[in-house]
């Protein structure tokens, strides 16, 4: 692709207080305005607490140039509903106008194959 850059990727621990304000640029600049499924936020909440969640997903966050969530909206609201810190792949300055990136919801434990 002439003048793409692909994004930064960066491994970093998001805390609850880092995640609120993530989420706050992400509202106010309408990086992304579909609505969160609250209760599939609960369900990775509830694993993050439980022990059931996997830091080394290999599924990025996605921010975009003003640190807008593109990707990882659920995972980021369960970092604040479970008050627990936790390690993300970040990929950084995403462009908006990517449309390929999936946006399907992350996998809980439950989903995990035995």
């Amino acid at each position: 692709m002439r003048g793409s850059v692909l994004p930064e990727f960066t491994t970093r621990i998001v805390t609850p207080e880092d995640t609120a304000w993530l989420l706050l640029v992400t509202r106010e600049t309408e990086c992304r305005l579909d609505p969160v499924d609250e209760e599939h936020a609960r369900r990775l909440a509830g694993d993050m607490v439980c022990g059931r969640w996997e830091d080394a997903n290999p599924v990025s966050l996605a921010l975009c140039s003003h640190q807008g969530v593109v990707r990882g909206l659920h995972r980021l609201h369960a970092v604040v509903l479970s008050q627990l810190p936790r390690a993300f792949l970040i990929a950084h300055n995403v462009p908006h106008r990517v449309q390929l990136l999936p946006r399907s919801k992350a996998l809980t434990a439950a989903h995990a194959s035995p």
